[in-house]
């Protein structure tokens, strides 16, 4: 069984902004993983709970990083959230990065349908329109996973 001291000693403690590795096991997306009485849990919620106690967040938040380094475990560069939390980040940095996977909603899909004409180009122009991908402006115009939108 492993304790806390050992666990500090999984990573590498380096200057206050710089990420601190860790240099233990990794899950299968590459997060560090801690083995803890018998459980396998993620070592940036391990660290949490041992510099913070257990009730810091509830059990439905999650811990990210700004640095978005799935080894990093210095605590200056955590974020605590909720999961709907985190995908609208995300969602706001693929805009920023150009990247336009956008959700649109039931109006837009209605109104991308009432504007494709057929024609060469079209879903190319509307994918840029709403902000989209050209297969995802594909499937909303073939009524493919669409929910709600007719």
């Amino acid at each position: 069984m492993h304790e806390p001291s050992d666990f500090m000693r999984r990573f590498e403690r380096k200057a206050p902004d710089d990420c601190w590795l860790w240099m233990g096991s990794l899950d299968k997306d590459g997060y560090g993983i801690y083995y803890y009485h018998g459980a396998i849990v993620r070592a940036q919620r391990f660290l949490c709970y041992f510099l913070w106690g257990a009730n810091y967040f509830p059990p439905s938040f999650i811990v990210g990083t700004l640095c978005r380094n799935k080894r990093c475990m210095n605590p200056r560069h955590f974020i605590i959230s909720t999961r709907s939390e985190v995908s609208k980040r995300i969602h706001e940095e693929q805009w920023k990065q150009g990247k336009h996977y956008a959700r649109l909603t039931k109006d837009q899909i209605i109104a991308a349908r009432k504007e494709f004409m057929g024609k060469r180009g079209d879903i190319t122009r509307l994918a840029r329109k709403y902000g989209t991908s050209v297969s995802t402006m594909n499937r909303i115009i073939h009524h493919k996973n669409c929910r709600g939108a007719k």
